[in-house]
């Protein structure tokens, strides 16, 4: 009896996910596939189409990729951003989860 009710607490909190769009619990193996499709159905862009630029704006961001780097003696991941103009400039930018979760706050509180 005790043994099944761990197998339950780790079935409901290791096994599923929350989706963050609808709110339900999803199997983690079909998270991708139920996430997918629940922005599909709100009309929010995917990953995927967000290389492309909405009209009347030049600017461009991709995720080019994630590594781990050496921050204050601990391991962090940072993210590489390629951004680019319409006039053909472009930089790469590295920028850790937390310089994305204070740049949301920002734009959010304006």
């Amino acid at each position: 009896e005790q043994l099944r009710r761990y197998w339950k607490i780790f079935v409901l909190h290791c096994l599923r996910v929350q989706c963050r769009y609808c709110g339900r619990d999803v199997l983690t193996v079909q998270a991708d596939d139920h996430v997918s499709r629940c922005m599909e159905q709100r009309g929010i862009l995917g990953w995927h189409e967000l290389s492309i630029p909405p009209p009347g704006l030049d600017v461009c961001v991709e995720v080019g990729g994630s590594l781990m780097q050496n921050v204050d003696g601990k391991s962090k991941r940072v993210y590489l951003l390629e951004v680019s103009q319409g006039g053909g400039q472009k930089w790469e930018v590295a920028r850790r989860y937390s310089d994305f979760v204070r740049l949301h706050k920002a734009l959010k509180a304006r």
